[in-house]
């Protein structure tokens, strides 16, 4: 397992509305970023806030964790939010998100993740769970709406074996700096 991790703020802010966390243990991890809505301080309070809470439920079921996040978020503006919880033993991610976080799995096939409509802290009506395999060598990249939305799988093949340089690629890129901006990249 290896992890890279690239943000910027938009340009013109000191303070950045997406976060990202990941917590690792023998039979998984779980991976989350969550993008504040809007720019500046109080959208990266409220990012900050989700990656709080998903820490203190990290062991909870994803969606236990959305819920949760919910709750806790309603005193801020909300956020985007996607989740993956990779199973090690399984070979198995499952992702759930809510909001304009984007989701892509580089493997064999190549496969984008689905996400349901709403804000986290101010209401969603569904959640769906999407189960895909994640092989050794496979690649899951999570990034929020600063990056780019269409990002060409066979264009990150180049750097699929360190994901710290794929992900400051994709950042400096395909971030136009019109928006805060972050991405995880994930190799099992």
């Amino acid at each position: 397992m290896s992890i890279g991790i690239a943000i910027q703020a938009q340009h013109g802010q000191s303070a950045c509305g997406d976060h990202v966390g990941y917590w690792h243990d023998q039979h998984s991890t779980l991976i989350a970023l969550a993008d504040g809505l809007g720019h500046g301080p109080q959208a990266a309070a409220a990012s900050q806030a989700a990656i709080g809470a998903i820490e203190h439920m990290q062991q909870q079921p994803l969606e236990a964790i959305f819920y949760y996040c919910d709750e806790q978020l309603r005193i801020t503006r909300g956020v985007a939010l996607g989740l993956a919880r990779i199973d090690h033993q399984r070979h198995q991610i499952t992702y759930m998100g809510i909001g304009n976080i984007r989701a892509l799995r580089i493997g064999e096939p190549h496969r984008r993740f689905v996400n349901s409509h709403g804000i986290v802290g101010g209401g969603f009506h569904t959640l769906f769970a999407d189960c895909q395999p994640l092989n050794s060598g496979d690649v899951f990249i999570l990034y929020s709406d600063g990056i780019e939305e269409i990002v060409d799988p066979l264009q990150l093949l180049a750097d699929r074996e360190d994901p710290q340089r794929m992900a400051d690629r994709l950042l400096a890129e395909l971030a136009p700096g019109h928006d805060d901006a972050a991405v995880l990249v994930y190799r099992a």
